[in-house]
């Protein structure tokens, strides 16, 4: 095959087309759009767990652009195979076959190209990597703040820890200092000259 028969098979490879108004996708097609429901569909949903099973060997791949797009194409066969092969209810009459399709507001479908359909693959891949690392990024932070809650609990035991030591000093300290007092006044009124004390022996007659 010439070069410039290539590049014509290339060419229309990478323009989308129309589809019949009877045209309906099966559940293993992939919706190209924006939105909640288009996100939620089955066939979308479908893309999103095939590709997180290369989501590991396409993170480690980083700036190797080669090893990324070979798991985007291996992807993209994984969804038309699927919709080649799985069962659509309608023997492929309504959906085609066809893997990955978009629909103009007035309700026409298209099947997009293959750029278009790598695009969507690839751009899965970046937003669950996206959301694995920020679900880090909440764990760690989450983790940094419950390590800063028990610190601060642990502080703030210690710091009562302290409190009641010095409490239980002050208590102690206190009835030492009120001891002592009575122990001051009580040699000061023996001692004092207003006090007699008759020594009295053991066996004495207490008679007076």
């Amino acid at each position: 095959m010439s070069t410039k028969n290539t590049n014509n098979n290339d060419n229309k490879n990478d323009q989308e087309r129309e589809l019949p108004h009877d045209f309906d996708p099966s559940s293993y097609a992939v919706i190209i759009g924006r939105g909640k429901k288009i996100r939620e569909t089955v066939g979308n949903q479908r893309l999103r767990v095939i590709a997180s099973s290369f989501l590991p060997e396409y993170s480690t791949a980083k700036e190797n652009k080669a090893i990324k797009t070979r798991l985007v194409d291996k992807v993209m066969a994984l969804i038309r195979t699927a919709c080649q092969e799985g069962d659509c209810n309608c023997g492929g009459k309504r959906c085609r076959r066809i893997a990955f399709v978009r629909q103009t507001k007035n309700g026409q479908w298209f099947e997009v190209s293959n750029n278009v359909a790598r695009e969507k693959v690839g751009y899965i891949f970046r937003d669950l990597l996206a959301s694995n690392y920020l679900s880090s990024s909440k764990s760690k932070t989450a983790k940094k703040i419950q390590r800063q809650h028990q610190d601060q609990q642990q502080q703030q035991q210690q710091h009562q820890r302290v409190r009641e030591q010095e409490m239980q000093q002050k208590t102690q300290y206190q009835i030492s200092r009120n001891i002592m007092i009575d122990l001051d006044e009580l040699d000061y009124l023996l001692c004092s000259p207003l006090i007699e004390c008759d020594m009295i022996s053991i066996g004495d007659d207490f008679t007076i």
